[in-house]
């Protein structure tokens, strides 16, 4: 004769609560794997664009513009709107987007991935 094994109620319950979160967990690990490529792509993509936006601000007249609005109050005060017009024009506005945007990527990538580890960590 066979005896039934009687299995408390719960346990059904906490067993199947242990799977959905061993399958987010999974699904949480393959998110970081596809934000931490996309970390390393843009910190890849960020370093030419950095510093080609070096190489532009060097050849342009921005950092004279700079250091006069800097050096000089009075100059700052009496024409700041053409200051402002001469500063937007020389900035390098190409060298400066691909960096910044590249910049945007990795730091919302490194947020998610750092969520990621969190909930990681935490099972």
């Amino acid at each position: 004769m066979k005896k039934e094994i009687e299995t408390p109620k719960y346990l059904y319950e906490k067993v199947i609560k242990r799977i959905e979160r061993e399958s987010r967990i999974e699904e949480v690990k393959k998110q970081l794997f596809i934000f931490l490529m996309i970390f390393i792509i843009s910190l890849l993509a960020f370093i030419p664009a950095f510093s080609y936006f070096q190489k532009e601000i060097s050849q342009s007249e921005f950092r004279e513009f700079v250091s006069l609005a800097i050096s000089d109050s009075r100059i700052l005060i009496s024409y700041w709107r053409e200051l402002i017009f001469s500063l937007a024009e020389t900035l390098p506005v190409s060298s400066s987007m691909s960096a910044l945007s590249s910049l945007l990527i990795m730091l919302i990538s490194l947020n998610f991935i750092i969520r990621d580890i969190r909930l990681i960590a935490k099972r």
